[in-house]
């Protein structure tokens, strides 16, 4: 929730390939990802965004459309309903 919440909030997110973090960050599009624990990636992906203002601005507006058209309330319950219409 945290990275979605941020995402909407506008803000590009910086992370890892861990669990469900790559659906929701596009790489190089939305936020930056590396490997887990590889500590160097994460310090190059942080400082990328707090020397590059203009990526950060894109990332971050990239970030708050991908929120909106995917990870709405109403798309969430849209997709919830879709799930239990098959199922019933």
């Amino acid at each position: 929730m945290v990275v979605i919440e941020a995402q909407a909030a506008g803000l590009p997110v910086v992370g890892t390939t861990h669990c469900d973090i790559p659906s929701i960050v596009v790489h190089n599009k939305t936020g930056l990802l590396c490997a887990e624990r590889d500590i160097d990636a994460l310090a190059e992906n942080l400082e990328l965004l707090f020397r590059t203002r203009n990526v950060l601005e894109k990332f971050g507006n990239a970030a708050r459309i991908r929120a909106r058209e995917h990870f709405s309330i109403q798309r969430q319950v849209k997709d919830i309903n879709e799930i239990y219409g098959y199922l019933v």
